[in-house]
Order: C-alpha cells, then sequence, then structure tokens
C-alpha cells in the first residue's frame, strides 16, 4: 500500500491525512474509537494512527500516542473485541426491547379490541332493556285500558240494571196509584149505595149533601141547598175531593222522582 509505513502497515498515514474531519470520524467510528465526534482533527488522526499501530504490534501504542488512546479510548484488538460484544449485547437489548414494545402493542390492541366488545356488548344490552322495558310499559298500558274498558262494561250495566230497577218501581207506583184512584172509600161506597137506592126509591140521582156530605161527586149532580147548612156540607164535599186529588198529585210526584 503506498505510504505506507512499519508502523501502520495495513493502511496509508499520508490518506488518512488528507481525509476530510467529517470522513476521518466515519472511519473512527467503524473501528470503535470512542469520542471521536468530539475531537478536533488532528487529535482524532492521531487516535486513528494508534488504532492502526495497535493492530499492527498486539495492541501496543505508539510513543506518540495521545494520552485518550493510551487510557482506553483507541481500541486495539482486545478493545475491538469487547465493542463487538457490547454491539451484540446492544443489538440484543435492542430486540428485546423491540420485542417487548411488540408485545405491548399487541397486547394494547388486544385490550382495545376487548374493550370495543364489551363497549358494544354493554350498548346492545342496554337497548335490549330499553325494548324490554317499552315492551313491559306497552303491556301495562294495555291491560289498564282493558280493565277501565271493563269497568266502564261494568257501570254501565249497573246503570242498566238501577234503570231497569227504577222502571219496575214507578211502574209498581203507578198501578198502586190506579189501584189507588180507582178504589172507592168505604164511606163513600156505603154513600154511593144508599144514594143509588134512595134514588130508585125517588126515581132521581140527585144527592142530598145533608145526608151524604161523603158521596162520591163523580158523574152525579149533587143537590146543594142555598141554606147555610147545604153550603157547608158543599164546602166538605169540595175538601173530601181535594184531599184524594192532592194524594193522587203526591203519587205522581213521587213516580216522576224515580224516573229522573
Amino acid at each position: 500500500m503506498a505510504n505506507s509505513t512499519a508502523d501502520t502497515p495495513d493502511v496509508s498515514e499520508t490518506k488518512l491525512a488528507k481525509m476530510r474531519i467529517k470522513d476521518l470520524r466515519e472511519h473512527a467510528r467503524e473501528r470503535g474509537i470512542e469520542g471521536a465526534d468530539d475531537m478536533h482533527k488532528p487529535e482524532l488522526l492521531l487516535m486513528v494512527k494508534d488504532w492502526h499501530y495497535a493492530q499492527a504490534h498486539d495492541g501496543k501504542h505508539r510513543p506518540d500516542a495521545p494520552a485518550a488512546a493510551r487510557n482506553g479510548r483507541s481500541a486495539g484488538k482486545s478493545d475491538s473485541k469487547a465493542d463487538a460484544k457490547k454491539k451484540d449485547e446492544k443489538k440484543k437489548a435492542d430486540a428485546e426491547a423491540k420485542k417487548k414494545a411488540d408485545e405491548k402493542k399487541k397486547a394494547d390492541a388486544k385490550k382495545k379490541d376487548e374493550d370495543k366488545k364489551k363497549a358494544e356488548d354493554k350498548k346492545a344490552e342496554d337497548k335490549k332493556k330499553d325494548e324490554d322495558k317499552k315492551a313491559e310499559d306497552r303491556k301495562k298500558a294495555d291491560e289498564k285500558k282493558k280493565a277501565e274498558a271493563k269497568k266502564k262494561e261494568r257501570k254501565a250495566e249497573d246503570e242498566k240494571a238501577d234503570r231497569k230497577k227504577v222502571a219496575a218501581k214507578a211502574d209498581s207506583k203507578k198501578t198502586e196509584v190506579e189501584a189507588v184512584a180507582k178504589k172507592p172509600d168505604s164511606k163513600k161506597s156505603d154513600s154511593r149505595s144508599g144514594s143509588k137506592s134512595e134514588s130508585r126509591k125517588s126515581g132521581s140521582k140527585k144527592i142530598d149533601l145533608k145526608k151524604q156530605p161523603d158521596a162520591e161527586p163523580r158523574g152525579m149532580k149533587i143537590n146543594i141547598k142555598k141554606s147555610g147548612k147545604g153550603r157547608d156540607d158543599a164546602h166538605r164535599t169540595v175538601a173530601a175531593i181535594r184531599h184524594r186529588l192532592a194524594q193522587v198529585e203526591d203519587a205522581l210526584d213521587d213516580l216522576e222522582a224515580d224516573l229522573r
């Protein structure tokens, strides 16, 4: 190799010196030289030369090697092995961390899916509960409506029965009133029978109110004398008729009240 020396037989020191700082730092990083990014070119160039020297001389340093190289910042063969080991360990650690991150990511995705499924199940359950409650409310409303309809029907039947009772009672009252109206008073019957016998004897249908003050006036001529006693008898007869009419009117009033 051109410009190689006994100190660095595997590399040209001239070529290293001509490298830009950026390329020289990359060269140093590839060979495991620590702190390459923090060094200036002169110090870094010495570190790189010392690294190549150590490779050719079983890890020994150059006499002009900087203190950093002597303290272990530059790497010989043993340093390269340690660095490789560190790299492997770091690679394994990174792989393990990546594996854990992937597992965590999967676990998070699984948990997210489970939470989503639980939320959907809960939503479906709540919807079903709501539908069941609505159905139960509709059922109760229908039952209440039917009960009210039955109650209304029973009430109508009861009212109909009451009307029948009232009508029956009214018919009974009416029959009773008609019977009362048709039934002759015993005294009047006697008076009528007496007046009939007298009429037959006398051949006249006139009634003497002095002798028969309670006689039935219907269909008969009443002979009222103009004397004081005759007029009194007539008044008594009229009073008796009015009393009977009052009884009939009371019975009719009761009948009308029952029919209301």
